[in-house]
């Protein structure tokens, strides 16, 4: 019987020892997960209604242009190029859970459409490719040069890159086209050196930074037919976000300080007097990173209030991610093709928490 009541006590401690070392191994495991919150539906387009359907975009715009296409969501998935394995695009769930690869091309510029993931390679020189959610049903549906695409509605619209190799010259073009997202129906929208361009509620901002055909420097607004309906202002800009009639950039005929805008080119304001890069905007908020600072990572509110710094390293390519901020770090330059010295960092949109994403 002493022996019985041995027994049982001994194993109640084992129970006991062995619930007390889960808990501790759960809660650590807890801590130190990569978890996301889901977006709500507001979150999903920026600046858009989902239902919109002809002005639907895929990837934010200023993921797109702030964050380069780097990370994406569709439902309770995050896809985002993995730094750490050659550029692949990977997924994983807001909670951390169910990582995998999903593509083995060398990705950039990732956006999506209807259940297809849309991305163009660096080793293929920059042809347009899709592959669905789960990572099959790949093909090509561009065989030419592309960079910048973004996804509005049934279209990719996309800058063109090329150069005459058939004068001594060898003049560079970067030209808007764009592209049905099954691939079809391929056309020319204009023939300028577009540097830049965004795409809000049926509208196209470019920015010319030189003519083909003898217009001026500056940004236009461009119908999606390739007419130019008027200049907006003198300015080339980059990362531009359009929020609700306004636009957010970095002026290329300032050093690249962060302005703000009304889309018609009125009420123009400086908000930051520094070189700035990869600007993305958020719920009254303006992420980027200051070239003059360390590359590090700021915030800003849309009225030029409340400046914050966020971390204390390089960000490159921010991409905002429901309440967490997604960015590449490295001591150094940065190239399109894979580094081993890179790597993928996520932080609350307050600079706190941060983790590597692998």
């Amino acid at each position: 019987m002493k022996n019985q009541k041995r027994i049982i006590v001994l194993a109640s401690v084992a129970v006991g020892g062995v619930l007390v070392l889960g808990s501790f191994l759960y809660n650590r495991y807890e801590k130190n997960r990569i978890q996301f919150v889901p977006e709500s539906p507001s979150m999903m387009i920026q600046g858009e209604e989902p239902n919109n359907e002809p002005y639907r975009l895929g990837n934010t715009v200023g993921n797109m242009n702030g964050g380069s296409g780097h990370a994406v969501i569709s439902g309770d998935w995050i896809y985002y190029k993995n730094v750490l394995d050659e550029n692949r695009i990977y997924k994983i769930k807001y909670d951390g859970t169910g990582r995998r690869k999903i593509c083995d091309d060398s990705a950039y510029g990732i956006n999506i459409s209807d259940g297809w993931i849309y991305y163009y390679t660096v080793t293929d020189p920059e042809r347009l490719y899709r592959i669905d959610e789960n990572g099959e049903n790949r093909e090509m549906i561009l065989p030419k040069r592309i960079t910048l695409q973004k996804i509005m509605g049934d279209w990719i619209y996309y800058i063109h890159p090329w150069t005459d190799t058939t004068t001594v010259e060898r003049k560079s073009y970067s030209e808007l086209w764009k592209v049905k997202v099954d691939g079809t129906e391929d056309t020319l929208l204009c023939s300028e050196y577009c540097e830049n361009f965004t795409v809000s509620e049926g509208d196209i901002y470019c920015s010319i930074k030189e003519s083909q055909n003898g217009i001026e420097e500056g940004t236009y607004l461009i119908d999606t037919n390739g007419n130019i309906v008027k200049k907006i202002d003198d300015d080339r800009k980059f990362y531009m976000n359009i929020i609700d009639g306004r636009m957010y950039f970095s002026n290329a005929s300032d050093n690249r300080s962060l302005y703000k805008m009304k889309t018609d080119g009125s009420d123009k304001e400086k908000l930051v007097d520094e070189h700035t890069s990869f600007v993305n905007v958020k719920d009254g908020w303006i992420y980027y990173s200051a070239e003059n600072q360390g590359r590090c990572l700021y915030k800003i509110k849309t009225d030029g209030s409340e400046k914050q710094k966020l971390n204390d390293e390089q960000a490159w390519f921010i991409s905002i991610i429901g309440e967490k901020i997604l960015y590449m770090n490295k001591a150094g330059d940065v190239s399109l093709t894979w580094d081993p010295d890179i790597h993928n960092i996520v932080i609350n949109l307050d600079g706190t928490d941060r983790k590597e994403l692998k």
